[in-house]
């Protein structure tokens, strides 16, 4: 019998990007989501048809995707955010930040 398994959110650093998101493993799934949580569902509407999944941040720290039925439903408690998309070009990075030593 296997299990999916779900892991608490942690603060994060995009590597691409170098923005903050919040990354988590739902249901066995990895998944990074911006960390500012959207406020209105016009916030979330946009998101989704930008093409992005949205996640509920519970109070326990879980990130849990909203699918139709939970969207429609609304009742898990936390707050709203989509997942991450770069919007700027990648960061290349030097020698002294690949190895800690950046100034």
């Amino acid at each position: 019998m296997s299990y999916l398994i779900s892991k608490t959110a942690a603060e994060t650093t995009c590597p691409r990007c170098r923005r903050q998101t919040l990354s988590a493993i739902e249901e066995g799934i990895p998944c990074r989501v911006d960390r500012a949580p959207l406020t209105t569902p016009a916030a979330e509407i946009t998101a989704l048809l930008d093409g992005r999944h949205t996640f509920v941040l519970t109070p326990r720290g879980y990130l849990i995707h909203r699918d139709a039925g939970r969207i429609a439903g609304n009742t898990i408690p936390g707050t709203i955010h989509a997942e991450h998309q770069c919007t700027t070009k990648a960061h290349q990075l030097t020698i002294d930040e690949m190895i800690g030593q950046a100034k």
